[in-house]
């Protein structure tokens, strides 16, 4: 989900979603990979909107406050932990 940013954390009206479908047996690696391309083309439609929309204004949806999630950082030391994995070739379980 890309956002107009406010002073709350994540709280800014939404500019476009892009959904990620993860397979089942989808690695650590396999779902980081993922949102990284997955955001990437995101940014790039979201600046090709700017670039064509000529100064109209966007379409923008406020968010719903009560389907917002929010995820703390993983702890360090399961993040040392997956870096491990990662490096050892072992991802499924991070």
């Amino acid at each position: 989900t890309a956002h107009i940013m406010s002073e709350e954390y994540d709280a800014g009206p939404i500019i476009k979603i892009k959904p990620c479908i993860f397979k089942p047996n989808s690695s650590y690696q396999d779902i980081r990979n993922q949102v990284y391309i997955s955001g990437c083309i995101l940014a790039s439609d979201i600046l090709a909107t700017l670039k064509n929309s000529k100064g109209k204004e966007l379409s923008l949806v406020k968010q719903d406050e009560n389907m917002a999630r929010y995820y703390p950082p993983i702890p360090e030391d399961k993040y040392l932990m997956c870096l491990k994995m990662i490096e050892n070739g072992m991802y499924i379980n991070c």
